[in-house]
């Protein structure tokens, strides 16, 4: 089950613009799972993802950083997306900024749907 709730930011994650790069299937498929659904800020947060690319990485867990188009539309408020095994959507200020885990790898779809 997804909820939404505030969530800070727990960890720091070291980006350098060489490291942006196109998001892998599954790190995409995760996001567009933790983005489903019609909630306040939902849509905005989608078109953000369309134009999402991986922007560094944290080397202690499979947490990382996400740049997206300066002129996508902002979601109206600050919120993060909690889903099964500690992975959450980091969003500031309307903007998606990042994906949260603790665990070092992203788990599989199947986990996420089963929560």
């Amino acid at each position: 089950m997804v909820t939404l709730g505030m969530k800070p930011a727990t960890r720091a994650v070291t980006s350098d613009m060489s490291e942006i790069r196109d998001l892998t299937d599954h790190e995409r498929s995760v996001l567009e799972f933790l983005l489903e659904g019609e909630w306040d800020g939902a849509s905005a947060l989608r078109h953000q993802l369309a134009t999402a690319k991986h922007a560094g990485a944290d080397d202690s867990s499979a947490s990382f950083d996400l740049a997206v188009a300066p002129d996508a539309p902002r979601a109206p408020q600050a919120l993060s997306v909690q889903g099964a095994g500690d992975v959450y959507v980091r969003v500031e200020n309307g903007t998606l900024v990042g994906l949260g885990c603790s665990a070092k790898q992203l788990p599989p779809l199947a986990e996420l749907f089963a929560a």
